[in-house]
This record gives C-alpha cells, structure tokens and sequence, in this order.
C-alpha cells in the first residue's frame, strides 16, 4: 500500500460514513432529475416545488429581497421562473434544502458561526461574481451556501472532541481550513465537495468548492469551475474577517483582490460595505437571529488597523534579528483539543473499520530479522519499508538514549514520508529529498537528518524533546513542507504529494532500553498517520 494510497483512507471512511447516513430531501432530489432534462418541464418543476410550502415561501422571500435588485415583486413560482429561468431557481432550491438531520448535531452557539460565516461568504460570492468579475453569481451563491457542510458532517461523526476543537479555532482566531489539515490531514470542504458529488449536484460546483485555495494557482486556473473557485476563495477571506474577526486574513484578502480582478484596497472596501444589509435580509429570509457586536465598517476598520501595527512591528523584528518573516500567521491550537481530536478520529475509524480489518487479518507489525550484511529492514503493515545500515543508525540511537539517559531527558524520533498516487521518478525524488533537508535546515533545529535507503523516509533523533513538542515541531515540518511541495507542484516540477509524519517519544531511557524500539515505533507511528490521511501519530514508549 502506498502512502498516497493510505492518507486518503481517513477521508474516504469520512465521506462514506456522510454519504450513508445525510440525503437530500425528496424535493431536491427531484428537482435535480427534472432539471437534469435539457428540455426541462417547468410546470413539473413548480409542482414539486410547491410540495414543500416552507421552502416556496423562502424562495420567493430571497427572490424578493435585495440580492435579486428585481424590479419588481415576484409573487409566485410562475413569476420567479419567468423572470429568474430555471438554473437560479434550481440552485436557490439545492441551497435551501440542507438534510434536517445533518444540523442535528450542532449546537446553538456552533450553528450561530456556521450561518453568521456562511451567509456572509454567500453573499460576498454573489457580489463578487456579479459587480466585480460581471458574471452570473447564482452559482457562486449556492456554493459559499454549502462548502462548510462537512463541519456539519464531522460535528454528526465526531461530537464532542470536534466540536471542542472547532470552538478552540474560533476562538484562537486561527485559520479553520489550515488547523483542520494539521490536525485530520484533510479540510472539511474536500469532505463538503465528496458529500455534494454523492448528491450528484453540479460538477463545476463540487469541483469549485474542492480546489485547493492557492491564489498563485487560482489565479491561472482554467476550466469551467475557474471562475467560481476565485470568487469563492475571496469570499471566504471575506467572511474570515467579517464574520469571524480574523484580522489576519485581511492581507490575503488584498492579495486576491489585486491577483484576480485586479481590485485595490478603496474598491474592496467599498464592496464589503455593501454586504452588511444584504446578508441581514438573507438571515430574516432564513429566520436566523445573528445578532453583531460591530458593524462591517468596523470590523474593516479594525483590521487595517491591526494589519498596519503588524507590518510595523514585523518590520521592527525583522531589522532586529536580520530575519525573514515566516509563521505570523501560523495559530496552534492547545495540544490536548488535537490530542483528544486525534483520539476521536481513531475511535471512530476503528468502530467503522472492524470488519475490514478482521477480514484482512494484518498480522502484528515486527521488525524483519537481519537481511544481507549489515543491512535491516523494520517494517510496518501499510507498506513503510525501510532499508538503512543498521550499525551505523543503531551507533547513532545507542549514543543518543546514553545521552538522554546520562541527562534525565527525554528522546524522540521523528519519521517523515512523501509520496505521490502514481509515485515519484528517480529525479522527482532527488527533488523531495533535497526539498525536505532544506526545509529542515530552515527550522534551525541542530539535529541533522538521519541517512535512510529510502528517499521517501526521513528520520530524525530529537534530544529533550518531549511528546507534545515533538509533535508540535513534525506539525510545523509538515505545514512548511506542503507549502515548499505545492510551489514545486504549481511550477511543474512536482507531482501532487502527501505527506505524513510519526513520533515515537521514551522519556528518560531506562538502561536496558532497546535501542531499534525507538525507530520502530516511529515507523508504526508514520503508517498510521498515512492511515489517517497525514495528521501526525504519536506514541510514547513506557
């Protein structure tokens, strides 16, 4: 099993799960086999419609309000198909008709940010789609409505330890989406984009909705979802900073402003100006209660504020340490919600896996006996076979726990792997490899890379490193090195890569401590983050 192979299975156990137990309502999924039809029956689709009066009711009250600037008052289904045609009124319908039992799980306070941040992302998609890229914005709307539905979905799945961990994000101002892939190895929009594929809504919408939000990429991107994938990634920032008061993501919303509609600070001003109204009518549309503290103006105001004193003060740290900014943005969660979260996740795949894995009957995982010479092999049931020269590693490990031990100190090993679906070439490889010691070297740590046969497999000793530190530097590791492996994507020079990380952590090394039981356990650690779609795995040897 490859490591591409294994760090999608988290994801696809997730999607799976979401995909048995949430369907649309029947309403929806009839309207979606109406308009399917080229020659779409439009008095079929009003019959079906009507079953449902609530939802009637809602649409023509959206129809009627602000966003649509109608000219005049729609009262009926007749008119608002007349007027609007049939894809709007078919995307209003699929934005409305989310699964009763996939909000169950919330609770108040969680489903007050999910709509306060929703239906300002909508909104922004709406505006932006249509005042500043000239476009039809119907599609733009229906998909800020839904891409959050796999925090629904992993609220329902997860409980507790989730929802703790959501709260924690929010609260930390941090970055949902890049948190999310530190601590699941996935963001809930691929989750909200596989959902949406099983509910056979629009391919360019699921795909816009799945494409990763990379402005340099985004910004070239092609293809019918291209258009909308841009709005929808500056709406999102949008809300980031009006909805959910995360300053920092301001500069990223000027940086996409300037690369994809060539905006300047003034106009994207003026069009979150204009939001606040609008998104007020959509929640009385929706009958939401999201009451605010501070109006969009502010909240703008605010944040250029904080923007201004952060570029002031980073300029300030950089002449006094001569050092590149790096990692401002970066928010890391306390170490007991991941942990807990981590824990969640694995109750839960092992829950959902059981019967898999007593079909297949892995066999315990043990380090190989000696092969060829001074060569050994450790393995691990998901395909982690590495080949190193036992001596010299051993020598190194031994040296190590003697040193730790001799110190009252704890020892920890680190294990990273890359790979990619189809595998990497001799020469893509090189360029991992050499990718990977750069961005080691950059974390200026003073614990060089242990040497490996294996160019995918990168170890690393860790003195006086605790569990919890160690798993906090692999989660840095990891964050800088996607970044480095997404840049070499963009250019061509990569294809896309997973990667994964395990920690094995003895705290002051008993005498008779075997030394390889630090390596294996790492390598048993990094299997099960490949597992689990690249979240860092950990153990702690007694």
């Amino acid at each position: 099993m490859t490591a591409a192979t294994t760090s999608s299975s988290q994801l696809d156990e997730f999607a799976a799960r979401a995909g048995a137990l949430y369907s649309l309502p029947a309403v929806a999924v009839e309207v979606l086999a109406l308009t399917d039809n080229p020659n779409v029956d439009v008095r079929a689709l009003k019959e079906c419609i009507q079953q449902d009066p609530a939802l009637t009711v809602k649409l023509l009250r959206v129809v009627n309000s602000s966003l649509f600037g109608l000219s005049r008052e729609v009262g009926d289904l007749n008119q608002a198909l007349a007027l609007l045609g049939v894809k709007p009124l078919k995307l209003l319908v699929l934005g409305f008709s989310l699964p009763e039992d996939l909000l169950a799980a919330a609770s108040r306070d969680q489903l007050a940010w999910y709509w306060r941040h929703t239906l300002a992302r909508a909104v922004a998609a709406r505006e932006i789609a249509e005042q500043v890229a000239h476009q039809s914005g119907d599609e733009a709307f229906l998909a800020g409505l839904l891409q959050d539905i796999g925090v629904l979905a992993l609220l329902g799945q997860l409980g507790q330890p989730y929802a703790a961990f959501l709260r924690d994000a929010i609260a930390e101002k941090a970055c949902v989406h890049h948190v999310q892939v530190d601590a699941l190895g996935f963001d809930h929009t691929e989750l909200s984009a596989r959902l949406l594929d099983d509910w056979n809504m629009p391919e360019s919408l699921v795909r816009a909705i799945a494409e990763p939000r990379r402005t340099r990429r985004l910004a070239t991107l092609a293809g019918p979802h291209a258009a909308t994938a841009r709005t929808l990634h500056m709406a999102e920032l949008t809300a980031q900073v009006v909805a959910d008061r995360r300053f920092a993501a301001l500069a990223d919303l000027l940086e996409t402003g300037r690369a994809y509609y060539g905006m300047d600070r003034a106009q994207i001003d003026e069009l979150i100006g204009s939001l606040e109204p609008k998104v007020a009518q959509l929640a009385d549309v929706l009958s939401l209660n999201l009451p605010g503290e501070q109006s969009y103006g502010d909240i703008l105001a605010e944040a250029h504020r904080q923007l201004v004193a952060l570029a002031e003060t980073t300029a300030v740290e950089m002449a006094a340490t001569d050092r590149a900014p790096g990692g401002a943005n970066h928010v890391a969660l306390p170490p007991q919600t991941t942990q807990a979260l981590g824990d969640a996740v694995e109750q839960y795949l092992a829950r959902h896996e059981a019967a898999a894995r007593a079909i297949h009957d892995d066999a315990p995982t043990t380090a190989e006996p000696h092969s060829v010479g001074r060569a050994r092999s450790c393995s691990t049931r998901d395909g982690v076979n590495l080949l190193f020269d036992a001596e010299q590693l051993v020598t190194r490990i031994t040296l190590a726990v003697g040193a730790c031990r001799a110190e009252r100190q704890a020892l920890s090993m680190l294990a990273i792997a890359v790979d990619a679906h189809d595998g990497l070439s001799d020469e893509e490889q090189q360029l991992v490899h050499s990718t990977v010691k750069r961005v080691w070297r950059s974390l200026e740590m003073g614990h060089p890379l242990l040497p490996t046969d294996d160019p995918a497999v990168h170890l690393a000793l860790l003195a006086g490193y605790e569990r919890q530190d160690s798993v906090r530097l692999a989660g840095e590791a990891l964050g800088d090195l996607r970044d480095a492996l997404q840049t070499l994507g963009a250019a061509g020079r990569l294809p896309e890569c997973r990667t994964a990380a395990g920690v094995a952590t003895v705290t002051t090394p008993a005498r008779n401590f075997p030394p390889l039981n630090l390596l294996e356990t790492a390598l048993r650690c990094l299997a099960a983050s490949q597992r689990s779609g690249g979240a860092t795995k950990s153990l702690e040897i007694s």
